[in-house]
Formats: C-alpha cells, sequence, structure tokens
C-alpha cells in the first residue's frame, strides 16, 4: 500500500506520551543529590557545543579542558546542582572540588559509561569536523577574503607615508655597506 492509499494519521491522535526522567538520589557528604536519568536534546547540544567552545585555546582544542568541562557540565545538568557565577570564575577548582570529594564519581557512576560515551563522542566528532573546515580549501579561502580589506589598507598606508628621502638614504646605506657598489633596483 503506497503512502496516500491509507488513511494518514495526526502525530496527536497517536496520544504520545513521553514520561519524566527516572529520578535517581546519590548521598555525597550526607547531602542527597538528585541525578536525572536523562535530559533534553537540546541540553546535550547545549554541552558539546560549550565544551568545544570552552577548550578551543591557541587554536586547538584542548584534550584536557574538554575532558574537564565535559565533566562539569555532565554534573551540572544532569543533577539539582546550581552553581553561583563564583563558582564559574576558577574552574580548575571547581573540577578539583567535583573530583577530589567523590561527587564527580558517584554522579557519573549513575549517569553511565553508555551516556557519557556517547557525550564524549558527539564533542570528538564535533571537534575533528571543525578542524577538518578549519583546513578546507574554502575555509582557506574565507580566511583570506576576511583580511583582505586589512591588507589593502596597510599597503595604502605605506604609500600614502612613503618618503623618497628616506628610501634615498636606505640605499646610500646599503650601497655603503656593499662596499661602495651601486644596489641593482627593478
Amino acid at each position: 500500500m503506497l503512502k496516500g492509499e491509507q488513511k494518514e494519521m495526526k502525530l496527536s491522535e497517536l496520544n504520545l506520551k513521553k514520561g519524566l526522567p527516572e529520578i535517581n538520589i546519590v548521598k555525597v557528604d550526607g547531602q542527597d543529590i538528585e541525578v536525572y536519568s536523562e535530559i533534553s536534546p537540546i541540553d546535550e547540544h547545549d554541552i558539546v557545543f560549550t565544551v568545544l567552545q570552552k577548550s578551543f585555546v591557541d587554536g586547538y582544542y584542548s584534550p584536557y579542558l574538554m575532558n574537564m568541562y565535559l565533566t562539569i557540565y555532565l554534573i551540572t545538568c544532569y543533577t539539582n546542582i546550581e552553581l553561583t557565577q563564583e563558582d564559574w570564575e576558577d574552574i580548575s577548582k571547581l573540577y578539583e572540588l567535583f573530583m577530589m570529594s567523590g561527587l564527580a564519581e558517584e554522579v557519573l557512576k549513575v549517569i553511565g559509561e553508555d551516556t557519557i560515551k556517547e557525550m564524549l563522542d558527539m564533542v570528538n566528532a564535533e571537534a575533528a569536523a571543525s578542524e577538518a573546515a578549519k583546513l578546507s580549501l574554502a575555509a582557506q579561502f574565507t580566511k583570506y577574503v576576511e583580511q583582505f580589506p586589512a591588507l589593502m589598507q596597510q599597503a595604502s598606508d605605506i604609500v600614502a607615508n612613503f618618503d623618497p628621502e628616506k628610501y634615498q638614504k636606505v640605499i646610500s646605506f646599503a650601497e655603503a655597506a656593499n662596499g661602495n657598489r651601486p644596489i641593482p633596483q627593478k
């Protein structure tokens, strides 16, 4: 039977319902921490791209920073832990606190290896795609086009500020340094 030969059904007629994510409780230092069994795809997307943005340093993705940020964002997105602006100020200290207190181990255990591997795979795939895009011919051409106006301005400034007397002094100096032999000029 071809589509259209049967009665079309609207999504709303299916009565699909999504249950709430399961909430697990982890005790850390006598405190109950809620750990959610899943988060929304938008939250997953935000984790991946925030980790990439934060771990891009000096033109490359730092594996150390990727791991650190992924751990922190998994903990903050999968739990009811809310961080203040002050908490975010020293990310290394925050990461160390999560790791040394046992919080990371307990929360990540509940999140599960499969979810963590899936998120890490997404981060690595996006990083690899970004690196490949940077190396493409189109990216190189775009970079040149973006730099072109500044280079033209520099050339214009050189021409506008050209001083024939200074040029002649440079030529005279070069000839003197060359044993008073003339410097060929094109």
